[in-house]
């Protein structure tokens, strides 16, 4: 709702541009604006599936950089610029290193191409015995091991 002061009408409708005397007024005109249309709420379908949230960039990262500390020397992660890049990119460098191809599909969000790039890295660094859970689930738990 606009408010224009000093103004014996101040408050105008902004479907219709009239102008009320008081904010009652004009909550009262918004009943009667022919203009005036609720928003709507678009209707929600649920699947019978359970949806999950995803899980926010940042704990992917941080959960990346412990389990790429845990699997590699250190000499290797400084290699890779471990701790002076974005973890995303040492990923990438670090899959291109190993003679595969890393996803840097632009149309994806960030998220997703992590997604992608940590499942390249757990193709070949997991066995496949633990890759028949989510990707998240193997990078958490190894991510939990001990030394």
């Amino acid at each position: 709702m606009l408010c224009i002061h000093k103004s014996s009408k101040p408050y105008v409708c902004r479907y219709c541009k009239s102008f009320h005397q008081t904010k009652m007024d004009l909550e009262a005109h918004y009943v009667a604006c022919k203009h005036y249309a609720e928003p709507k709420m678009p209707d929600v379908k649920l699947n019978d599936k359970v949806l999950e949230t995803p899980m926010p960039v940042e704990k992917m990262r941080f959960l990346l950089a412990i389990l790429l500390k845990k699997i590699s020397v250190p000499e290797r992660l400084q290699e890779l610029g471990f701790d002076k890049k974005l973890i995303d990119d040492v990923l990438i460098e670090s899959i291109k290193n190993s003679g595969r191809e890393p996803c840097t599909n632009s149309e994806l969000s960030v998220g997703e191409r992590l997604k992608k790039n940590v499942t390249i890295l757990l193709e070949w660094t997991v066995p496949k015995s633990y890759m028949e859970s989510s990707s998240w689930n193997v990078v958490q738990q190894k991510s939990c091991w001990k030394n």
